[in-house]
């Protein structure tokens, strides 16, 4: 898999996933597929920057207090326990969204004593589903529940967001995940609709702005409008 990288960089972003996701994780492989992810996730880190500056000019609030988190030190110290308790590797993709993106959190502060801002005329919050995917501090109490709990050791779902309902603080299903241990190269966002593999749910996410349930709306001019100025500089990956 030498010309991976490559490829990759010449714009053959979905075929070079693809491959990738067709292989077992073998050492020889591994440089390819940490060079790949690495630029995938530096790309998504840029496109999520660009959205929180739009986002933060029009007055909208992360319910976790901040747009993107980066990633700190002690995230390497999580994922290490992540890897020694589910006895794997974790899967590239989301290992290097967490060192190079860290978390993202689009979800309306429903507890603001403002009304959310109106990014598209008549949008209902419910019709958005916020982008979100929780840095791994952030899920340092499941973590350690799961470790002092008598399932330890059985598969462990990682939390990565609150479903679309619990995002507009309404009791809905399950949080959005992935399965560990995995051993591929990039595993199933389990619980969204599509279960897509991860890369993929990203990039749902920014084809529509950081609001992938916008793909279920009727096409109009204000949300053409919309998704042509906030996606238009996004870097493809």
């Amino acid at each position: 898999m030498p010309d991976l990288m490559d490829r990759y960089l010449n714009g053959e972003h979905i075929e070079v996933w693809n491959e990738l996701r067709s292989h077992n994780p073998k050492a020889a492989e591994q440089e390819a597929a940490w060079l790949v992810a690495t630029e995938t996730m530096r790309r998504v880190a840029r496109n999520a920057d660009r959205l929180a500056a739009r986002l933060d000019a029009n007055g909208w609030k992360s319910l976790g207090g901040a747009l993107r988190t980066p990633t700190a030190e002690t995230d390497k110290l999580l994922i290490q326990r992540i890897e020694t308790a589910t006895g794997a590797p974790l899967p590239i993709s989301l290992h290097a969204f967490w060192l190079n993106v860290g978390g993202i959190d689009f979800v309306w502060d429903y507890n603001s004593t403002v009304a959310a801002p109106d990014l598209i005329a008549s949008l209902e919050m419910d019709d958005m589903d916020p982008m979100c995917v929780y840095s791994p501090a952030s899920i340092d109490f499941e973590i350690t529940e799961w470790e002092e709990s008598d399932e330890f050791r059985a598969p462990f779902r990682v939390p990565l967001a609150p479903d679309y309902l619990h995002k507009i603080n309404v009791s809905g299903g399950d949080p959005y995940g992935v399965d560990l241990p995995f051993y591929g190269f990039d595993p199933i966002f389990r619980e969204d609709r599509h279960a897509l593999p991860f890369v993929d749910y990203l990039r749902l996410c920014f084809r529509f702005a950081g609001f992938p349930r916008l793909e279920q709306i009727s096409e109009s001019d204000s949300l053409r409008n919309f998704l042509n100025l906030w996606t238009g500089d996004l870097e493809e990956f």
